[in-house]
């Protein structure tokens, strides 16, 4: 696997403003499944199961997601050094491991949280009643979306 190079702030700033946004729609999704299962199972709204907290994430599962990309990481910071040159100006290079790590850094919170995102969906899965209605009700809508039904003023 190639390492990946560092990035500036504004690529950095975008890349994460778009792993936030997925981490909120999966949020999102989990919070919609377990309300449309409780609905459907039970027939009232509002009365479902609420994540009070999230679970812990496992330092070994972190370490686990995280090895390949410290390890690259690592390395890029490594050939960074071992590029610098007498005379050369410092700061440019220090940059560019800073970003490197500040990189690394965003990118070890964003698993983390969905770590702890997958478990809390997980144990919310646990407890929801049996129904399914949160999957058939995307069935539903993917149906929908992809046979329409005919417009009023048009024959069949």
């Amino acid at each position: 696997m190639q390492p990946m190079p560092p990035m500036s702030w504004t690529k950095l700033a975008a890349a994460m403003h778009g792993k936030f946004d997925e981490t909120l729609d999966r949020l999102a999704d989990a919070v919609k499944d377990s309300i449309l299962d409780w609905e459907g199972a039970h027939g009232c709204a509002g009365a479902g199961p609420v994540v009070a907290s999230l679970p812990p994430v496992s330092g070994d599962d972190l370490v686990a997601a995280l090895r390949g990309r410290v390890e690259d990481a690592l390395r890029l910071a490594a050939g960074v050094v071992n590029d610098v040159r007498p005379g050369e100006r410092l700061a440019d290079r220090r940059e560019e491991i800073i970003d490197l790590f500040t990189a690394l850094a965003c990118e070890a919170f964003e698993v983390a949280l969905q770590l702890r995102l997958d478990a809390a969906a997980a144990e919310l899965a646990g407890t929801a009643p049996p129904g399914d209605w949160a999957q058939k009700y995307r069935r539903m809508r993917v149906a929908e979306a992809a046979f329409p039904p005919p417009d009023a003023g048009h024959d069949l």
